[in-house]
């Protein structure tokens, strides 16, 4: 099944079954993405969900990241790599785990242009069931990114393509970023550049982490959103600057 669509499948079950749970749900699915290795027994995959659970209550408490996609993933991430230093300083894990990945593993074209268009895909799909539910449980932002996640990787299994891993994460970024607050990303074209810079910083940071925790794609989908609204307002200021220069300048000019 593989730790994407085993994350995406339990958020949609707790979407339909409990909609009150949809985000405890996604924090324990997310920190139950660590590898084996990072985890050999359930003790520390506890300790992980453990942790999650005091960065979801930190979230709550002090309202951090309200509204950006990826801030239950990025939390999560946090975390593991927290409960990782832990099981590393008390010898349950080799400290060679945490070694990098092949930095070539990842940057083919096909591999590169599958994660973008996967997450281009994702995210805008979650924006209109999020925007536009078709039903009530929906409208939570996380349930709609859950399923929609779920469906296309659900798709990519069955297609037998050959990049489906890559997909599949191009998809979990997309799906994060989708999950954004309309006043934050408004427009689909806010979400789709957020998303393929999402996917970049993904693609960017892949090699770092041999077996990293749950929450990376939800990280890099909150680094992409962050970064186009950054780019979005130094853009704005710029024009209103000129805008109030121009009128001045061309003043000066007749004089």
């Amino acid at each position: 099944v593989g730790p994407n669509l085993a994350q995406s499948s339990l958020v949609t079950l707790a979407a339909g079954a409990a909609i009150h749970l949809v985000a405890p749900a996604a924090f324990g699915s997310y920190a139950g993405m660590i590898a084996k290795e990072m985890a050999p027994t359930w003790w520390w995959v506890a300790l992980h969900a453990l942790f999650a659970v005091g960065g979801w209550l930190v979230l709550q408490k002090y309202k951090l990241l309200n509204g950006v996609g990826g801030r239950l993933g990025s939390m999560t991430f946090v975390t593991g790599n927290l409960a990782t230093l832990v099981s590393v300083a008390a010898g349950a894990v080799d400290l060679r785990e945490l070694r990098f990945r092949d930095w070539n593993g990842i940057y083919t074209r096909d591999q590169v242009v599958t994660v973008l268009a996967a997450a281009l895909l994702s995210s805008t799909i979650t924006r209109w069931a999020n925007a536009r539910p078709l039903s009530g449980y929906l409208r939570n932002p996380v349930a709609a990114g859950g399923m929609t996640a779920f469906l296309l990787m659900i798709v990519v299994s069955v297609s037998g393509y050959i990049h489906s891993k890559n997909a599949n994460s191009g998809i979990g970024v997309g799906s994060f970023v989708g999950m954004a607050a309309v006043t934050l990303l408004p427009r689909f074209g806010d979400v789709a550049c957020a998303a393929l810079l999402g996917a970049g910083y993904f693609l960017l940071f892949y090699p770092f982490e041999l077996h990293p925790p749950g929450g990376k794609q939800g990280s890099c989908a909150a680094l992409g959103a962050g970064t186009w609204m950054l780019f979005r307002f130094v853009g704005r200021s710029a024009a209103r600057r000129a805008a109030l220069a121009f009128p001045a300048r061309f003043a000066d000019a007749k004089t």
